[in-house]
């Protein structure tokens, strides 16, 4: 059966192709030579004579171009034209005489700054500088004297001295604004006060504190002269030595003070808020009428009353009150107060 059904296809698609050539035979008689049997054999591309003649007289006339143009083209180019310099005189103005016999005096500046527990004796001695030239330093200071005595870690001196380590200068910071320098010539010293300039730059910190306020305000890059600032503004408000739980707060807006492009030390609070047990504390600096400034609520009222809620400045308790070992007769007995532990000579307010 599918033989025969084959066998149908060929026949019908024969007589296909017949009426198609017997409709079309004018087509069929012009392309005859037409095949796309790819099988047929193609006859290969015969090369005659003419063809290389033809060949090889274009191949010449390519190479005598490549060789012959560039070199025709190098003839060809006008010579360059040689640059024309004029040489102009030039009037220099006579250099001034130099004096004969003059040695110029070495001279070097070096800067040390104040360690803890350092006396000005003893930086002078660290100097290789004498007490004599250390007293002669105080007299020629006059009233800046001051600015010698009390000196702090961190202050910072300037030495000049020559090759043989005689003192020739020094300078000093009087305050944040002023410089002291002093010259030596011999037995002679004159001084110049020299007006200095500093530039503020304000920043905000926030921080929440977990263990103590100064954690807080080191975290929040605020220093420790800013923290004490910080307490010393809220001090009738809050007791930070008692009063500070975790979880308590603040936000401060404060100037940083610079003096030629370098940290100077921190300035001044320009406003404040403390969380303080869930209770909001705040505070604004304002310049009063007699040029003084005081800190004000958000209400207008002045931060300041007449009792502080501790009889120092901020600083730590040595000692709580309840039962403790006695330091002196070493036995367990009631303490019955609170001891605050400062510095010598720290200021004792009355509080309540």
């Amino acid at each position: 059966m599918a033989e025969e059904n084959k066998g149908a296809l060929r026949a019908r698609k024969q007589a296909i192709c017949r009426k198609a050539q017997r409709r079309h035979s004018r087509f069929y008689e012009r392309c005859a030579h037409w095949s796309f049997n790819r099988l047929a054999e193609v006859e290969p591309i015969q090369w005659h004579r003419e063809h290389w003649m033809l060949a090889g007289t274009a191949l010449l006339i390519t190479l005598l171009s490549g060789f012959i143009m560039p070199a025709w083209a190098n003839a060809m180019k006008p010579d360059p034209v040689p640059a024309a310099h004029i040489v102009l005189p030039l009037t220099l103005p006579a250099l001034p005489p130099v004096p004969a016999n003059t040695e110029p005096v070495m001279a070097n500046w070096h800067s040390i700054r104040v360690e803890a527990g350092q006396t000005l004796s003893d930086i002078f001695q660290a100097q290789g500088l004498s007490l004599a030239t250390l007293q002669q330093v105080l007299d020629a200071s006059g009233k800046d004297d001051d600015a010698l005595r009390r000196i702090h870690p961190g202050d910072e001196f300037a030495f000049q001295t020559d090759t043989q380590g005689n003192l020739l200068g020094m300078r000093f910071d009087r305050d944040d604004l002023h410089q002291v320098q002093l010259s030596f010539d011999g037995s002679k010293i004159s001084k110049t006060v020299v007006a200095r300039t500093t530039q503020q730059q304000q920043q905000i910190g926030h921080g929440v504190i977990t263990s103590s306020l100064f954690g807080a305000a080191n975290k929040a890059g605020m220093s420790d002269g800013m923290a004490i600032k910080l307490a010393d503004v809220f001090k009738y408000d809050i007791d930070f030595i008692k009063d500070i739980r975790r979880g308590d707060s603040f936000t401060v807006i404060y100037n940083d003070v610079y003096r030629d492009g370098a940290y100077l030390h921190s300035g001044d609070i320009i406003a404040a808020q403390f969380y303080n047990g869930g209770h909001p504390y705040t505070a604004f600096r304002f310049k009063k009428p007699d040029g003084t400034y005081g800190y004000y609520d958000a209400s207008g009222r002045t931060l300041q009353k007449a009792l502080l809620r501790v009889p120092l400045k901020f600083t730590r308790i040595s000692s709580r009150f309840g039962m403790r070992m006695d330091p002196v007769i070493h036995e367990r007995h009631l303490h019955a107060g609170v001891d605050y532990a400062a510095p010598m000579g720290t200021p004792i307010h009355a509080a309540g």
